[in-house]
């Protein structure tokens, strides 16, 4: 009984030996999973980094088109709207539609509503937007607010 357990731990360190070996010749396997994945990893960061400037780009737009129409219905002037849309050092990068309803200051009343629709069209980091749904992206924001003065 006594040779028996010999016999069986000397198998079971030759096993252990045989395990070890195997995991000492697999070095360069971690190297080649870490290459298969990493295309993958790398699109993701650029996923994730698109919606964030995405994300960006439209609470720019939103605060600038709640600026714009807080002074169209305070002031009642396109003219001064306009004039903050050009000076914005955000909008200055990038070219801009902007559309005023009423588009007229003569056509608003005090109490009516006034709504400013600012949108740009965006291609993406290295036109990459642009490449995959084969269009630029129209992102907008629209405000309202209710005439103050006349």
């Amino acid at each position: 009984m006594e040779v028996d357990k010999k016999v069986k731990i000397k198998k079971f360190a030759k096993m252990k030996k045989n395990c070890i070996k195997k995991t000492m010749n697999d070095k360069g396997q971690s190297t080649f999973e870490f290459v298969l994945i990493l295309p993958f990893l790398l699109l993701t960061f650029l996923i994730v980094s698109q919606l964030g400037i995405i994300l960006y780009i439209q609470n720019n737009l939103t605060q600038i088109s709640r600026e714009t129409v807080r002074i169209i219905s305070t002031t009642n002037s396109n003219r001064q709207a306009c004039h903050l849309a050009d000076n914005n050092s955000f909008l200055k990068k990038h070219y801009y539609k902007m559309q005023i309803n009423p588009p007229y200051s003569n056509e608003r009343q005090t109490g009516d509503i006034v709504s400013v629709n600012l949108s740009i069209k965006y291609k993406g980091f290295a036109n990459i937007i642009s490449h995959f749904i084969g269009e630029d992206l129209e992102i907008s924001a629209k405000s309202a607010m209710r005439m103050e003065c006349q």
